[in-house]
């Protein structure tokens, strides 16, 4: 989307983000130019986009950007050699978000 052509101006950023296609407000008039999500869920579709205004107020809007988070990691496997004590777990990974 780049900076401001004009030197000197002061640019601030809203910020859309979200699983929906027309991602919802998250930051407005923000200064930075970096937002932190938080934690995301895994294979999970998101959307975002940002709005630019400079210091004369007219916003320039960039498009609509996505990007599919990865699937959770599968549990790994445990060997037990022979003579070695062992226990049956049973693990199961909730990364349901409410």
């Amino acid at each position: 989307m780049g900076g401001d052509p004009d030197v000197g101006d002061t640019v601030t950023y809203d910020v859309h983000f979200g699983t929906s296609a027309t991602p919802p407000l998250v930051s407005n008039d923000q200064l930075a130019t970096t937002y932190d999500p938080g934690t995301l869920g895994y294979n999970t579709k998101y959307y975002w986009k940002l709005v630019a205004r400079d210091n004369h107020g007219a916003p320039r809007t960039g498009p609509l950007w996505d990007f599919t988070t990865v699937s959770p990691p599968s549990p790994g496997e445990l060997h037990v050699g022979p003579g070695q004590p062992y226990a049956t777990i049973q693990a199961a990974i909730d990364v349901a978000r409410d």
